[in-house]
């Protein structure tokens, strides 16, 4: 049984989990091997590319042993996972609550991997209102990843800001022929709760932004002069690094009143840019009219088209997309699970249990795939124990294809990190869950923390 103060903690952090958990209507092996150490050293400085740039996801690879054994020709977990486990203290006292949405590439050119994911910075865990934060970490396999220390951008600096309370889900693509200090290209997603009344409790009404870095580790958002929206009317005082707002996402759904985009994934193919993302359409009174996973182009990753046909794919959302230069193919990995799935895991948190792949020859018109699924949750193992966080990236080399995709562990985690679970599933598991009455209704939390994990298969 929980002390009093376990349950004043547990209710807390009921209230920030919930805070970042999606509104619903809106969008291997039995045992566990043995957890790989991550490093918490700061990650050092690089030398500027000059590569061509890695226009679509398919980077060649060095020759070198694979950590994760000989890929075969379906997804199979790295033996090595977890590749990096949430927790670690900065030395700025604030603790990473979370690893999410990773965003991963191989830089050719420095031989290196190169990843970033959205975390809470916090110096407790039961802060009601947590600012987001885009973190850096850099690898030499794929599997041994070092954290820098500073986030490389961050919400909260201006209430005005249209990104003040959330920045997240980052797509970071390298683009070498780009002046010096934008050789790093980062869209995100950001929100501000005071600035739209958003019709779903928690969950902002997202858009995307851009920002530049001239090494991957700091990041600068666009100036707000050179956003597309610099002289249209937006609900927002601030728009630096504003490039795409949601109510222009669906140019052939009437009715549109509004909208929002997520997620953002981008891709250089050939000279144009591919923006996909999870996105939302409502019309004056803020019914739902459509969601999916909705496509843009651009001509300089600033000034976007949106697609006649959004959403390209219904019901999706999370998505990743790697082109195959070889055949010319789109492939989007998505979460398209459904409510009832979701309700299967443990974990209420974002949850998913699959990723599910589509297909497109021209990016725009895609096709789900038969087999919908190419990896499933598996509850056998430690570092997933309570379901996924949604959100997987996939990076396409020659060795084949690194899927990353985050997990709930009930591997020891840290003293108070919880996340919401099911309460049907904890009537029938208490423990490992702590429920209680919090005056409202009854609600269960899990100890757990979130895994970074990898799963790779051949090109065939």
């Amino acid at each position: 049984m929980s002390t009093t103060s376990d349950r004043s903690a547990a209710r807390s952090l009921a209230a920030l989990a919930l805070l970042f958990a999606l509104a619903a209507t809106a969008c291997g092996d039995k045992a566990s091997p043995p957890s790989h150490t991550d490093s918490t050293a700061d990650a050092g400085d690089t030398d500027d590319a000059t590569a061509d740039p890695d226009a679509d996801d398919t980077t060649p690879d060095t020759p070198t042993p694979d950590p994760c054994g000989t890929p075969g020709d379906t997804f199979t977990r790295c033996p090595l996972n977890p590749v990096y486990k949430a927790g670690k203290a900065h030395t700025d006292g604030r603790l990473e609550l979370f690893v999410a949405d990773p965003s991963v590439l191989f830089d050719a050119d420095d031989g290196l991997w190169k990843a970033w994911w959205q975390s809470p910075l916090e110096t407790d865990y039961s802060n009601p209102d947590p600012k987001t934060a885009i973190l850096y970490a850099e690898s030499p396999d794929g599997v041994a990843w070092t954290v820098q220390d500073a986030p490389v951008l961050a919400a909260g600096r201006d209430p005005a800001d249209w990104d003040y309370d959330r920045l997240e889900t980052p797509s970071v693509i390298k683009v070498p022929s780009n002046p010096p200090d934008r050789r790093y290209v980062m869209f995100y997603a950001g929100g501000n709760f005071a600035a739209v009344q958003t019709p779903f409790p928690g969950y902002p009404w997202y858009q995307v932004g851009l920002a530049f870095s001239a090494d991957g580790r700091a990041f600068q958002r666009l100036p707000a002069a050179e956003s597309p929206y610099a002289d249209q009317t937006t609900p927002f005082d601030n728009i630096e690094g504003l490039v795409f707002y949601g109510r222009d996402a669906f140019p052939g759904q009437p009715g549109v009143h509004d909208g929002l985009v997520a997620d953002p994934e981008v891709i250089l193919v050939d000279g144009t840019w591919h923006l996909y993302a999870s996105s939302f359409a409502v019309d004056a009174a803020y019914t739902p009219l459509a969601f999916g996973v909705s496509h843009a182009t651009s001509t300089d990753g600033v000034h976007w088209t949106a697609s006649s046909h959004n959403p390209v794919l219904s019901g999706a959302q999370q998505p990743s997309v790697v082109r195959d230069p070889a055949s010319g193919r789109f492939e989007l990995f998505f979460n398209g699970d459904s409510d009832a799935d979701k309700a299967a895991a443990p974990s209420a948190f974002n949850v998913s249990l699959h990723v599910s792949l589509a297909t497109s020859a021209d990016g725009d018109n895609f096709t789900v795939a038969d087999p919908t699924h190419v990896l499933a949750w598996n509850p056998d193992l430690a570092y997933e124990r309570y379901g996924w966080l949604t959100g997987a990236d996939v990076v396409l080399r020659d060795d084949g294809y690194w899927l990353f995709y985050t997990g709930f562990s009930d591997d020891n985690p840290p003293e108070n990190f919880y996340i919401p679970a099911h309460n049907a599933w904890c009537a029938t598991h208490e423990p490992p869950c702590l429920c209680f009455d919090d005056g409202n209704g009854r609600v269960c939390l899990l100890r757990s923390l979130v895994t970074l994990n990898l799963a790779r298969r051949a090109r065939l």
